[in-house]
């Protein structure tokens, strides 16, 4: 399952998940790396700053992008805002509005939407070309508010359905794109950060395998997703957490 001499554009490569993916990825492979924030210098990646919440930030991005390379074989669209991104608590409905609605269908949803349109034409350059989405185990199930209580961890409205709309879309554009182009989506569970200890502790306690999420689980499973042993997957989404959302 060794990936090698690929062209891997990856969308969030500052972030915790996003960092694990470039550093694992980039060994044997180019990245095309796009994030809000300026990253370190590393061999055989080729930054582009971009907040993806603007579109036009998007369409400049885009076109240095397209005419620096004409063929992706994989679009790890891993960028996204989280529930955490607030300082103040703004989980209560009451407290929010559709300035923070805006920003994270904008970013977790509509500018995937985007960036596959564009880069469309690139991946169909590529023998085997594979789009994964991150999206979370909020995109199908519910918060157990029992685990939120007496921590500063929030669960926002606005990310589950952000996330809940991007796999729609990657099933239906698994549909569309094939069979040329297969799309699939990977929905963590909470990865261990920095979190509070109680809510660490609540959180294992609830989970079969009695540990957080950890980077090193998505990114063997991009691999996979990105290689030609799973050339005859599309459309799924592949929920990696533990167990948690059988408890």
């Amino acid at each position: 399952m060794e990936l090698k001499n690929k062209y891997i554009l990856l969308t969030g490569s500052k972030g915790l998940l996003g960092n694990a993916i470039m550093r694992e990825l980039k060994k044997k492979n180019k990245i095309i790396s796009i994030d809000k924030y300026n990253i370190q210098t590393h061999k055989n990646v080729d930054h582009f700053i971009c907040d993806l919440e603007f579109r036009k930030d998007r369409n400049i991005v885009s076109q240095k992008i397209k005419k620096k390379y004409k063929k992706i074989d994989i679009l790890i669209n891993c960028a996204g805002v989280v529930s955490d991104f607030f300082n103040e608590n703004v989980t209560d409905i009451d407290k929010q509005n559709p300035k923070i609605w805006d920003k994270f269908m904008e970013t977790n949803l509509t500018s995937i939407f985007d960036l596959i349109c564009k880069f469309k034409r690139n991946l169909e350059r590529s023998h085997n070309p594979s789009i994964i989405n991150i999206s979370s185990i909020y995109a199908t199930s519910y918060p157990d508010w029992e685990m939120y209580k007496n921590t500063k961890v929030q669960s926002i409205l606005s990310y589950s359905v952000s996330k809940g709309g991007l796999l729609n879309l990657t099933k239906w554009l698994a549909t569309y794109l094939a069979p040329k182009i297969r799309v699939n989506a990977i929905s963590p569970g909470g990865i261990k950060r920095k979190q509070p200890k109680i809510f660490i502790k609540k959180y294992i306690k609830k989970t079969p395998m009695k540990r957080m999420c950890r980077t090193d689980d998505v990114v063997n499973c991009i691999k996979f997703l990105s290689s030609y042993e799973s050339s005859y997957i599309t459309g799924q989404n592949i929920i990696v957490d533990g167990g948690f959302t059988l408890a």
